[in-house]
């Protein structure tokens, strides 16, 4: 999206996995798809802790309209 566009929410969707324990938290997110006027963007966000695999606590899905 241009810098200045008129951007409205119009859809998401949060899925809330696990508590957020852990040194830090890492988000992932990209842009699944980018039209004209409707762009649809995921991410996942993780907690980082010290001697444990990346334990994924929360997901999102959003779509967003430009203009």
């Amino acid at each position: 999206m241009s810098e200045g566009s008129d951007v409205l929410s119009v859809g998401f969707t949060v899925n809330l996995l696990s508590p957020g324990v852990g040194d830090r938290c890492r988000a992932d997110a990209q842009v699944v798809w980018s039209g004209r006027t409707l762009s649809v963007g995921r991410a996942e966000v993780s907690a980082l802790r010290a001697g444990h695999a990346n334990i994924p606590i929360a997901l999102m899905q959003a779509t967003m309209m430009t203009r």
